[in-house]
């Protein structure tokens, strides 16, 4: 077996903006290309591949080794398909930078470079939407539609998920 040591640096996962632009754009016609071909319920199971997903990065042109790609890769594919989600069928949410200063979201790169930017932070924004999904029949009865023909991805399951999620963790 061979020994060694690895010099990995961590990157912030902030692309240059000129790269970042040509990933947006790449990632859009590749969304749009998956969706086109396999439909929208192809994406989470793509993403959900971590060996997948890192190429990805790549093929975007953010192969910074494996520190910055994964919050870069998802800037990109969320900016990408801004404005097609309806179109498209998939929508990409999450509250991740709730706890992130405003100065953090644009310096590594998970919010693109915005002048005058006005952030909003909605807390729980999960329990709102369930507190509006209730008192809405037309998007309740929309909703058990979704849940009905929704597939769940257990990462867990996944025989190599946690080995690969213990390698990239490593810092």
């Amino acid at each position: 077996m061979k020994t060694g040591i690895a010099h990995l640096p961590l990157h912030s996962g902030k692309a240059p903006s000129w790269l970042f632009q040509r990933m947006k754009r790449l990632a859009r016609e590749i969304i749009i290309a998956i969706v086109s071909e396999y439909g929208p319920q192809e994406i989470p199971k793509r993403l959900s591949d971590p060996f997948w997903f890192q190429a990805l990065g790549c093929v975007l042109g953010f192969d910074w080794h494996s520190s910055g790609v994964t919050t870069t890769t998802c800037g990109a594919l969320k900016e990408g398909i801004k404005g097609l989600e309806k179109e498209l069928g998939l929508f990409i949410a999450g509250a991740f930078g709730y706890h992130l200063k405003e100065e953090s979201l644009f310096r590594t790169g998970f919010l693109p470079p915005l002048k005058n930017a006005r952030i909003l932070y909605v807390g729980n924004s999960s329990l709102e939407g369930a507190v509006r999904l209730l008192l809405n029949e037309e998007l309740l009865s929309k909703s058990v539609s979704i849940a009905r023909t929704a597939q769940v991805l257990e990462l867990s399951q996944n025989p190599e998920f946690e080995n690969i999620f213990i390698r990239v963790m490593h810092f």
